[in-house]
């Protein structure tokens, strides 16, 4: 029985040796090789929400305002010609709702988010996977020139909308 528990603990110590080798050999070859060969080591009790970027370097959560497009609208008038005065009314819901929200921009919250698996062998059921980047849409309040933009886009629909609404409204009393 002692030779077995003899054995039992060398085991051990040398497996536990092997493995401080493991952890330090890795320290070493990131400190040498940098970024581009560097193997993954990470403090999973950090806190504060970052994002890795392609080239493993850790930047703070962002915001990235999302510029309305004009071209978009006038491509959106275009195709309410083809649905005469349905498209028309809804040109001008469309422009009364943008022109109602002037105030407000959208923009893309990046945040990094943890990701789990499932895995048996935890008591939870799940094991800690790394972070992913996410991404939602979210309304931030607009400066003066996101102001002026959306007012401007709002009017593109606007007057979009009445031009058909008469159109479609002269066709009909002609055609009578």
């Amino acid at each position: 029985m002692g030779s077995f528990i003899n054995e039992l603990a060398k085991g051990f110590v040398r497996s536990a040796v092997n493995q401080v080798g493991r952890d330090a050999g890795r320290v070493v070859s990131n400190n040498i090789y940098g970024d581009a060969h560097s193997i993954p080591h990470r403090n999973v009790s950090a806190g504060g929400a970052c994002r890795v970027s392609s080239v493993g370097k850790i930047e703070d959560e962002e915001t990235v305002i999302i510029e309305p497009s004009e071209g978009k609208a006038i491509a959106w008038c275009a195709v309410a010609l083809f649905f005469n005065f349905l498209g028309a009314v809804i040109l001008l819901v469309v422009g009364y709702r943008k022109l109602k929200n002037k105030y407000v921009a959208s923009a893309w919250l990046y945040e990094s988010q943890a990701v789990y698996v499932a895995d048996g062998r935890y008591k939870a059921g799940e094991r800690y996977n790394g972070h992913q980047l996410s991404r939602r849409k979210i309304e931030v309040s607009a400066d003066e020139f996101m102001i002026e933009k959306n007012e401007k886009i709002a009017k593109i629909y606007l007057y979009a909308g009445f031009a058909i609404l008469i159109c479609c409204l002269f066709v009909t009393i002609a055609s009578i």
